[in-house]
Protein backbone atom coordinates (compact mmCIF):
# COMPACT_ATOMS: atom_id res chain seq x y z
CA UNK A 1 0.00 0.00 0.00
CA UNK A 2 2.67 2.26 0.99
CA UNK A 3 3.77 2.01 -2.66
CA UNK A 4 0.79 3.51 -4.45
CA UNK A 5 0.04 5.46 -1.22
CA UNK A 6 -0.35 8.63 -3.40
CA UNK A 7 -2.77 7.07 -6.20
CA UNK A 8 -5.03 6.65 -3.01
CA UNK A 9 -5.20 9.88 -1.86
CA UNK A 10 -6.20 11.74 -4.65
CA UNK A 11 -9.05 8.70 -6.27
CA UNK A 12 -12.07 9.86 -5.18
CA UNK A 13 -13.95 7.12 -6.96
CA UNK A 14 -12.66 4.75 -4.29
CA UNK A 15 -13.71 6.90 -1.54
CA UNK A 16 -17.04 6.90 -3.26
CA UNK A 17 -17.59 3.33 -2.11
CA UNK A 18 -14.99 2.56 0.66
CA UNK A 19 -14.49 4.63 3.73
CA UNK A 20 -11.28 3.88 4.85
CA UNK A 21 -8.18 1.94 3.96
CA UNK A 22 -4.97 0.67 5.99
CA UNK A 23 -1.50 0.74 4.40
CA UNK A 24 -0.20 -2.47 5.02
CA UNK A 25 -1.29 -5.11 7.73
CA UNK A 26 -1.41 -2.97 10.45
CA UNK A 27 -3.05 -5.00 14.04
CA UNK A 28 -3.44 -1.89 16.06
CA UNK A 29 -5.10 0.19 13.02
CA UNK A 30 -7.47 -2.39 12.44
CA UNK A 31 -8.49 -2.76 16.14
CA UNK A 32 -8.85 0.81 16.66
CA UNK A 33 -10.99 0.94 13.56
CA UNK A 34 -13.66 -1.07 15.01
CA UNK A 35 -13.40 0.75 18.31
CA UNK A 36 -13.81 3.97 16.56
CA UNK A 37 -17.05 2.10 14.60
CA UNK A 38 -18.39 0.63 17.95
CA UNK A 39 -17.90 4.47 19.87
CA UNK A 40 -18.43 7.04 17.23
CA UNK A 41 -19.46 9.87 19.15
CA UNK A 42 -16.67 9.01 21.68
CA UNK A 43 -13.52 8.41 20.14
CA UNK A 44 -12.58 10.25 15.85
CA UNK A 45 -11.31 8.17 13.17
CA UNK A 46 -8.35 10.55 12.93
CA UNK A 47 -6.72 9.03 16.12
CA UNK A 48 -6.50 5.93 14.12
CA UNK A 49 -2.73 5.60 12.92
CA UNK A 50 -1.55 4.25 9.41
CA UNK A 51 -4.96 4.86 7.26
CA UNK A 52 -6.56 7.02 4.32
CA UNK A 53 -9.96 7.44 5.01
CA UNK A 54 -13.21 9.84 3.66
CA UNK A 55 -16.71 10.82 5.60
CA UNK A 56 -18.22 12.23 2.61
CA UNK A 57 -18.09 9.70 0.02
CA UNK A 58 -14.67 11.12 -1.38
CA UNK A 59 -15.19 14.43 -1.49
CA UNK A 60 -12.31 15.10 1.31
CA UNK A 61 -9.78 12.17 1.78
CA UNK A 62 -7.35 12.52 4.64
CA UNK A 63 -4.50 10.62 5.79
CA UNK A 64 -3.60 9.81 9.54
CA UNK A 65 -0.09 9.69 11.06
CA UNK A 66 1.96 7.36 9.89
CA UNK A 67 3.24 4.78 12.80
CA UNK A 68 4.84 1.60 12.67
CA UNK A 69 5.43 -0.80 15.81
CA UNK A 70 7.79 -3.81 15.50
CA UNK A 71 5.56 -6.62 17.68
CA UNK A 72 7.36 -9.15 20.05
CA UNK A 73 6.71 -12.32 18.93
CA UNK A 74 6.57 -15.49 21.19
CA UNK A 75 8.83 -17.65 19.45
CA UNK A 76 7.58 -20.81 21.83
CA UNK A 77 3.87 -20.50 20.72
CA UNK A 78 4.77 -20.97 17.76
CA UNK A 79 5.26 -24.87 18.26
CA UNK A 80 8.12 -24.92 15.20
CA UNK A 81 8.41 -27.62 13.49
CA UNK A 82 11.73 -28.45 12.74
CA UNK A 83 11.16 -29.66 9.21
CA UNK A 84 10.62 -25.90 8.01
CA UNK A 85 12.47 -22.82 8.41
CA UNK A 86 10.99 -19.44 10.48
CA UNK A 87 10.78 -16.30 8.24
CA UNK A 88 11.87 -13.25 10.38
CA UNK A 89 13.25 -9.60 9.33
CA UNK A 90 16.61 -9.38 10.64
CA UNK A 91 16.88 -5.85 10.80
CA UNK A 92 12.94 -4.62 10.89
CA UNK A 93 13.96 -0.92 10.19
CA UNK A 94 15.98 -1.23 7.51
CA UNK A 95 15.04 -1.46 3.48
CA UNK A 96 17.69 -2.63 1.07
CA UNK A 97 21.09 -0.45 1.40
CA UNK A 98 22.11 -0.14 -2.66
CA UNK A 99 18.60 1.58 -3.13
CA UNK A 100 20.01 2.82 -6.35
CA UNK A 101 18.68 0.55 -9.24
CA UNK A 102 16.47 2.34 -11.28
CA UNK A 103 13.78 -0.69 -12.25
CA UNK A 104 12.99 -1.71 -8.34
CA UNK A 105 10.58 0.21 -6.32
CA UNK A 106 10.58 -2.09 -3.41
CA UNK A 107 12.10 0.40 -0.85
CA UNK A 108 9.27 2.86 -1.20
CA UNK A 109 6.97 0.68 0.46
CA UNK A 110 8.99 2.04 3.30
CA UNK A 111 8.11 5.01 5.70
CA UNK A 112 11.90 5.72 6.69
CA UNK A 113 13.70 6.78 3.64
CA UNK A 114 17.55 6.21 5.22
CA UNK A 115 18.63 3.23 6.26
CA UNK A 116 18.65 3.58 10.20
CA UNK A 117 21.45 1.17 12.77
CA UNK A 118 22.00 -2.21 11.97
CA UNK A 119 21.02 -3.20 15.46
CA UNK A 120 22.75 -6.23 15.29
CA UNK A 121 22.51 -6.76 19.25
CA UNK A 122 18.86 -6.89 18.90
CA UNK A 123 19.28 -9.46 16.14
CA UNK A 124 20.93 -11.89 18.21
CA UNK A 125 18.78 -11.60 21.41
CA UNK A 126 16.02 -12.83 19.09
CA UNK A 127 18.33 -15.63 17.55
CA UNK A 128 19.03 -16.39 21.36
CA UNK A 129 15.50 -16.69 21.53
CA UNK A 130 14.48 -18.92 18.25
CA UNK A 131 16.99 -21.10 19.20
CA UNK A 132 16.26 -21.63 22.74
CA UNK A 133 12.54 -22.47 21.14
CA UNK A 134 13.62 -25.11 19.29
CA UNK A 135 13.90 -23.61 15.72
CA UNK A 136 17.15 -24.99 13.63
CA UNK A 137 16.79 -22.90 10.61
CA UNK A 138 16.01 -19.21 10.02
CA UNK A 139 15.00 -17.64 6.60
CA UNK A 140 16.05 -13.78 7.09
CA UNK A 141 13.48 -12.10 4.82
CA UNK A 142 15.46 -8.54 4.48
CA UNK A 143 15.40 -6.78 1.06
CA UNK A 144 19.56 -6.97 0.93
CA UNK A 145 22.18 -6.87 3.64
CA UNK A 146 25.72 -5.41 3.07
CA UNK A 147 28.63 -7.68 3.47
CA UNK A 148 30.21 -5.60 6.23
CA UNK A 149 27.25 -6.16 8.43
CA UNK A 150 26.90 -9.85 6.96
CA UNK A 151 30.42 -10.35 8.95
CA UNK A 152 29.73 -8.63 12.03
CA UNK A 153 26.57 -10.30 12.42
CA UNK A 154 28.34 -13.89 11.99
CA UNK A 155 30.87 -13.36 14.81
CA UNK A 156 28.28 -12.48 17.33
CA UNK A 157 26.87 -15.44 16.12
CA UNK A 158 29.73 -17.37 16.62
CA UNK A 159 30.51 -15.71 19.87
CA UNK A 160 27.46 -16.13 21.44
CA UNK A 161 27.69 -19.99 20.68
CA UNK A 162 24.44 -19.90 18.13
CA UNK A 163 23.95 -23.16 16.02
CA UNK A 164 21.32 -22.13 13.54
CA UNK A 165 21.15 -22.51 9.85
CA UNK A 166 20.36 -19.84 7.91
CA UNK A 167 19.85 -18.05 4.65
CA UNK A 168 20.05 -14.42 3.57
CA UNK A 169 19.77 -11.72 0.85
CA UNK A 170 22.03 -9.53 -0.79
CA UNK A 171 23.61 -8.07 -3.71
CA UNK A 172 27.02 -8.82 -6.19
CA UNK A 173 30.08 -7.07 -4.03
CA UNK A 174 33.51 -7.95 -5.07
CA UNK A 175 34.46 -8.90 -1.23
CA UNK A 176 32.12 -11.43 -1.21
CA UNK A 177 34.81 -13.27 -3.30
CA UNK A 178 36.89 -13.27 -0.46
CA UNK A 179 37.14 -16.77 0.90
CA UNK A 180 37.71 -15.26 4.28
CA UNK A 181 34.54 -14.01 4.05
CA UNK A 182 32.82 -17.00 2.70
CA UNK A 183 34.56 -18.83 5.29
CA UNK A 184 33.39 -17.09 8.20
CA UNK A 185 29.60 -16.61 7.01
CA UNK A 186 29.97 -20.69 6.93
CA UNK A 187 31.04 -21.02 10.57
CA UNK A 188 28.11 -18.83 11.42
CA UNK A 189 25.39 -20.96 9.76
CA UNK A 190 24.85 -19.47 6.81
CA UNK A 191 23.84 -22.27 4.69
CA UNK A 192 21.92 -20.16 1.39
CA UNK A 193 22.58 -16.99 -0.32
CA UNK A 194 20.58 -15.22 -3.02
CA UNK A 195 22.31 -12.40 -4.81
CA UNK A 196 20.08 -9.79 -6.98
CA UNK A 197 22.03 -10.93 -10.25
CA UNK A 198 19.67 -9.00 -12.59
CA UNK A 199 21.18 -9.35 -16.03
CA UNK A 200 24.63 -10.56 -17.88
CA UNK A 201 24.60 -7.43 -19.89
CA UNK A 202 27.13 -4.95 -19.53
CA UNK A 203 24.73 -1.88 -21.35
CA UNK A 204 21.47 -3.04 -19.25
CA UNK A 205 23.18 -2.75 -15.92
CA UNK A 206 24.48 0.26 -16.87
CA UNK A 207 20.93 1.48 -17.56
CA UNK A 208 19.39 -0.02 -14.50
CA UNK A 209 22.38 1.88 -12.37
CA UNK A 210 22.92 -2.39 -10.87
CA UNK A 211 26.40 -1.80 -9.67
CA UNK A 212 29.33 1.10 -9.75
CA UNK A 213 31.42 -0.40 -12.53
CA UNK A 214 34.63 -0.67 -10.58
CA UNK A 215 34.71 -4.66 -10.75
CA UNK A 216 34.48 -7.19 -13.90
CA UNK A 217 31.00 -7.74 -12.79
CA UNK A 218 30.83 -11.62 -14.70
CA UNK A 219 34.52 -12.38 -13.16
CA UNK A 220 33.05 -11.47 -9.78
CA UNK A 221 29.90 -13.06 -10.15
CA UNK A 222 31.13 -16.40 -10.97
CA UNK A 223 34.16 -15.88 -7.90
CA UNK A 224 31.68 -15.94 -5.99
CA UNK A 225 29.45 -19.01 -6.83
CA UNK A 226 32.89 -20.76 -6.83
CA UNK A 227 33.91 -19.90 -3.29
CA UNK A 228 30.67 -20.05 -1.36
CA UNK A 229 29.54 -23.82 -3.51
CA UNK A 230 32.86 -24.85 -3.00
CA UNK A 231 32.11 -24.27 0.97
CA UNK A 232 29.01 -26.08 0.09
CA UNK A 233 26.68 -23.22 0.32
CA UNK A 234 24.25 -23.41 -1.82
CA UNK A 235 24.15 -19.89 -3.96
CA UNK A 236 20.90 -18.33 -5.86
CA UNK A 237 20.86 -15.86 -8.70
CA UNK A 238 17.53 -13.71 -9.51
CA UNK A 239 17.76 -12.22 -12.67
CA UNK A 240 15.24 -9.80 -14.70
CA UNK A 241 14.88 -10.49 -19.00
CA UNK A 242 12.57 -8.22 -20.60
CA UNK A 243 14.20 -4.58 -19.69
CA UNK A 244 13.22 -1.67 -21.72
CA UNK A 245 15.49 -1.80 -24.93
CA UNK A 246 16.73 -5.16 -24.38
CA UNK A 247 17.15 -7.08 -27.65
CA UNK A 248 17.21 -10.69 -27.97
CA UNK A 249 20.42 -11.51 -28.02
CA UNK A 250 21.14 -9.15 -24.75
CA UNK A 251 18.14 -11.94 -23.03
CA UNK A 252 20.11 -14.51 -24.43
CA UNK A 253 23.84 -13.02 -23.00
CA UNK A 254 21.92 -13.61 -19.15
CA UNK A 255 20.36 -16.81 -20.26
CA UNK A 256 23.38 -18.60 -21.38
CA UNK A 257 25.29 -17.37 -18.75
CA UNK A 258 22.93 -18.50 -15.62
CA UNK A 259 23.06 -22.07 -17.40
CA UNK A 260 26.77 -22.19 -18.03
CA UNK A 261 27.08 -21.61 -14.17
CA UNK A 262 24.39 -24.13 -13.63
CA UNK A 263 26.68 -26.80 -15.07
CA UNK A 264 29.74 -26.00 -13.72
CA UNK A 265 29.03 -25.28 -9.89
CA UNK A 266 26.91 -27.86 -8.11
CA UNK A 267 25.21 -25.52 -5.36
CA UNK A 268 24.10 -23.16 -7.57
CA UNK A 269 20.69 -22.41 -8.89
CA UNK A 270 18.76 -19.22 -10.33
CA UNK A 271 15.27 -17.86 -11.69
CA UNK A 272 14.43 -15.53 -14.05
CA UNK A 273 11.47 -13.53 -13.95
CA UNK A 274 10.15 -10.46 -16.76
CA UNK A 275 10.60 -7.17 -16.08
CA UNK A 276 7.49 -5.11 -14.97
CA UNK A 277 7.59 -1.68 -15.03
CA UNK A 278 7.05 -0.64 -11.08
CA UNK A 279 5.64 2.46 -10.09
CA UNK A 280 7.23 3.12 -7.27
CA UNK A 281 10.75 2.78 -9.24
CA UNK A 282 13.08 5.70 -10.70
CA UNK A 283 12.02 3.92 -14.00
CA UNK A 284 8.35 4.67 -13.79
CA UNK A 285 9.22 8.43 -12.90
CA UNK A 286 11.55 9.06 -15.91
CA UNK A 287 9.90 6.12 -18.06
CA UNK A 288 10.98 8.48 -21.36
CA UNK A 289 14.63 8.31 -20.55
CA UNK A 290 14.66 4.71 -20.73
CA UNK A 291 13.38 3.86 -23.92
CA UNK A 292 9.48 3.55 -23.23
CA UNK A 293 7.60 5.02 -25.75
CA UNK A 294 4.16 5.30 -23.66
CA UNK A 295 2.81 3.92 -20.88
CA UNK A 296 -0.98 1.82 -20.99
CA UNK A 297 -3.17 2.49 -18.68
CA UNK A 298 -6.10 0.48 -18.12
CA UNK A 299 -8.05 3.76 -16.73
CA UNK A 300 -7.62 7.00 -15.75
CA UNK A 301 -4.60 7.35 -14.11
CA UNK A 302 -5.87 9.31 -11.79
CA UNK A 303 -8.31 6.14 -10.48
CA UNK A 304 -5.13 3.02 -10.93
CA UNK A 305 -4.12 1.42 -8.11
CA UNK A 306 -1.50 -1.22 -9.34
CA UNK A 307 1.78 -1.91 -8.08
CA UNK A 308 2.85 -2.36 -12.04
CA UNK A 309 1.77 -0.84 -14.98
CA UNK A 310 1.80 -2.15 -18.88
CA UNK A 311 4.42 -0.05 -21.30
CA UNK A 312 5.22 -0.03 -24.93
CA UNK A 313 8.79 0.29 -26.46
CA UNK A 314 9.65 0.90 -30.13
CA UNK A 315 13.29 -0.83 -29.75
CA UNK A 316 11.45 -4.45 -28.93
CA UNK A 317 7.82 -3.89 -29.37
CA UNK A 318 5.51 -7.43 -28.90
CA UNK A 319 7.60 -9.44 -27.97
CA UNK A 320 6.02 -10.29 -24.39
CA UNK A 321 5.87 -14.30 -25.89
CA UNK A 322 8.66 -14.56 -26.97
CA UNK A 323 10.32 -12.99 -23.32
CA UNK A 324 7.79 -15.73 -21.40
CA UNK A 325 9.07 -18.79 -23.81
CA UNK A 326 12.42 -18.10 -23.21
CA UNK A 327 12.29 -17.51 -19.31
CA UNK A 328 10.52 -20.80 -19.45
CA UNK A 329 12.68 -22.55 -21.55
CA UNK A 330 15.56 -21.36 -19.10
CA UNK A 331 13.87 -22.51 -15.90
CA UNK A 332 13.09 -25.68 -17.29
CA UNK A 333 16.59 -26.12 -18.18
CA UNK A 334 18.29 -26.58 -14.42
CA UNK A 335 15.32 -28.77 -13.61
CA UNK A 336 16.21 -31.98 -15.82
CA UNK A 337 13.93 -33.94 -14.40
CA UNK A 338 10.71 -31.87 -15.19
CA UNK A 339 7.82 -33.34 -16.77
CA UNK A 340 6.61 -32.29 -20.05
CA UNK A 341 3.50 -31.42 -19.99
CA UNK A 342 3.57 -30.67 -16.64
CA UNK A 343 0.48 -28.19 -14.95
CA UNK A 344 2.17 -25.65 -13.29
CA UNK A 345 5.31 -23.90 -15.47
CA UNK A 346 8.95 -23.94 -13.78
CA UNK A 347 8.40 -20.53 -13.02
CA UNK A 348 5.69 -21.10 -10.67
CA UNK A 349 7.26 -24.58 -9.38
CA UNK A 350 10.14 -22.00 -8.50
CA UNK A 351 7.85 -19.83 -6.54
CA UNK A 352 6.47 -22.55 -4.70
CA UNK A 353 9.74 -23.91 -3.57
CA UNK A 354 10.92 -20.64 -2.59
CA UNK A 355 8.00 -20.35 -0.55
CA UNK A 356 8.72 -23.52 1.17
CA UNK A 357 12.11 -22.93 2.11
CA UNK A 358 12.99 -26.39 1.45
CA UNK A 359 16.27 -25.30 0.19
CA UNK A 360 17.57 -24.63 3.77
CA UNK A 361 15.51 -28.14 4.90
CA UNK A 362 17.68 -30.67 2.04
CA UNK A 363 20.75 -29.31 2.90
CA UNK A 364 20.98 -30.90 6.20
CA UNK A 365 22.11 -34.03 7.02
CA UNK A 366 20.67 -36.15 8.99
CA UNK A 367 22.94 -39.58 8.36
CA UNK A 368 23.19 -40.44 12.23
CA UNK A 369 19.65 -40.21 12.57
CA UNK A 370 17.75 -43.34 13.96
CA UNK A 371 15.12 -45.30 10.74
CA UNK A 372 11.92 -44.02 11.51
CA UNK A 373 10.54 -47.00 9.35
CA UNK A 374 9.73 -50.52 10.07
CA UNK A 375 12.01 -52.81 7.87
CA UNK A 376 9.83 -55.38 8.24
CA UNK A 377 6.41 -53.70 6.24
CA UNK A 378 5.21 -52.99 2.96
CA UNK A 379 6.82 -50.47 0.65
CA UNK A 380 4.14 -48.00 -0.01
CA UNK A 381 4.95 -44.25 -1.11
CA UNK A 382 2.51 -41.60 -0.51
CA UNK A 383 -0.13 -40.85 -2.89
CA UNK A 384 1.58 -37.28 -4.13
CA UNK A 385 4.88 -38.74 -5.04
CA UNK A 386 5.87 -39.22 -8.76
CA UNK A 387 8.68 -41.14 -10.18
CA UNK A 388 10.79 -40.45 -12.90
CA UNK A 389 13.86 -41.34 -15.06
CA UNK A 390 16.43 -38.77 -14.91
CA UNK A 391 19.29 -40.37 -16.97
CA UNK A 392 20.33 -43.73 -18.17
CA UNK A 393 20.49 -45.05 -14.94
CA UNK A 394 19.57 -42.00 -12.56
CA UNK A 395 16.01 -42.11 -11.14
CA UNK A 396 14.30 -39.83 -9.19
CA UNK A 397 11.48 -39.44 -6.09
CA UNK A 398 9.21 -36.16 -6.24
CA UNK A 399 7.21 -35.19 -3.53
CA UNK A 400 4.49 -32.69 -4.99
CA UNK A 401 2.93 -31.96 -1.54
CA UNK A 402 6.51 -30.46 0.41
CA UNK A 403 7.99 -30.37 -3.24
CA UNK A 404 11.32 -32.50 -1.89
CA UNK A 405 12.93 -34.99 -4.01
CA UNK A 406 16.04 -37.46 -4.12
CA UNK A 407 18.00 -38.47 -7.14
CA UNK A 408 19.62 -41.85 -7.23
CA UNK A 409 20.35 -45.25 -8.98
CA UNK A 410 19.16 -48.60 -8.55
CA UNK A 411 17.73 -48.69 -5.41
CA UNK A 412 15.00 -46.05 -6.18
CA UNK A 413 13.95 -47.82 -9.14
CA UNK A 414 13.76 -50.71 -7.02
CA UNK A 415 11.34 -48.58 -4.65
CA UNK A 416 9.39 -47.49 -7.50
CA UNK A 417 8.40 -50.94 -8.67
CA UNK A 418 7.71 -52.05 -5.27
CA UNK A 419 5.38 -50.01 -4.45
CA UNK A 420 1.84 -51.14 -3.47
CA UNK A 421 3.09 -54.83 -4.58
CA UNK A 422 3.31 -56.32 -1.32
CA UNK A 423 7.44 -56.17 -1.09
CA UNK A 424 8.79 -55.72 2.45
CA UNK A 425 11.57 -52.72 2.97
CA UNK A 426 14.02 -55.75 4.65
CA UNK A 427 13.31 -57.39 0.68
CA UNK A 428 15.51 -54.24 -0.93
CA UNK A 429 17.99 -53.81 2.07
CA UNK A 430 18.97 -57.66 1.64
CA UNK A 431 19.42 -57.31 -2.17
CA UNK A 432 22.07 -54.76 -1.56
CA UNK A 433 24.02 -56.48 1.64
CA UNK A 434 26.98 -54.97 0.67
CA UNK A 435 25.53 -51.60 0.65
CA UNK A 436 23.27 -52.28 3.45
CA UNK A 437 23.91 -49.43 5.43
CA UNK A 438 23.49 -46.55 3.16
CA UNK A 439 20.20 -48.38 1.67
CA UNK A 440 18.61 -47.96 5.21
CA UNK A 441 20.22 -44.53 5.37
CA UNK A 442 17.87 -43.98 2.19
CA UNK A 443 15.00 -45.51 3.23
CA UNK A 444 14.95 -43.50 6.71
CA UNK A 445 15.72 -40.36 4.62
CA UNK A 446 13.09 -40.73 2.39
CA UNK A 447 10.39 -41.87 5.20
CA UNK A 448 11.59 -38.54 7.37
CA UNK A 449 10.97 -36.93 3.91
CA UNK A 450 7.80 -38.48 3.40
CA UNK A 451 7.69 -40.20 0.38
CA UNK A 452 6.48 -43.12 2.41
CA UNK A 453 2.69 -43.33 3.40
Amino acid sequence: MQQIKELIITNTALFSIYHCITLGDSYESISKIKNVLSHPSEIHIDSVPNIIYSLDGGDTIHQTKIQYRIKNSNYKSLAPDKRFAMNIKAFPNNHCYWNKCTFCGINSKYTNKQNKTWDIESLILRLKTIQNSGVENVWFIDEAIPVDILCRCANEIINNNLHIKWHVRTRIEKEFADMGVVDLLWKAGLRHILFGFESASTRILSMVNKFNGNFNYLETAEKIVSSFSNKNVLVHFSSIVGFPTEIKSEMLETIDFLKYMIKTYKNFSYNINTFYLDIGSKMYRRWETFGIESLSYPCSPKYFLENSLDWNCMVAPGKYELIRNEQEKAMAYQYSWYPKGALISPSVFFSFWEHSRFALINHKRNKKKKSKFDIYSQIVLAPFVSFSCVSKDSWMLYNLKNHNYITGGDVLNDIAKANNKNVRFCEIINKYEYDREQVIDLLSQLSRMEFFA
